[in-house]
């Protein structure tokens, strides 16, 4: 069974999840080309947004850092706000 990364702090709880590596809502679309990877590191791929995920945290540590991708978000818009004016 793998192990939450996040283990040392305590509370794991329900299971390994699924999180995203980059938070799907800074896209608009349900795709991105991606390259640079070891499988892919010539050919840009496209792939969709829910198969850029790692199975590194527990849930509950997860959910508890919605918040961080919350404000990483506002931030994010607030910069391309600026950037189109």
């Amino acid at each position: 069974m793998r192990r939450c990364w996040a283990a040392v702090l305590g509370n794991c709880g329900g299971g390994i999840s699924g999180e995203h590596l980059v938070s799907k809502r800074l896209f608009r679309r349900k795709t991105v080309v991606v390259q640079g990877l070891p499988w892919n590191e010539k050919n840009p791929q496209s792939i969709g947004l829910n198969a850029l995920t790692a199975n590194i945290l527990c849930r509950d540590h997860n959910s508890a850092l919605s918040i961080v991708d919350d404000e990483g978000i506002a931030a994010f818009h607030a910069i391309r706000r600026f950037a189109h004016r």
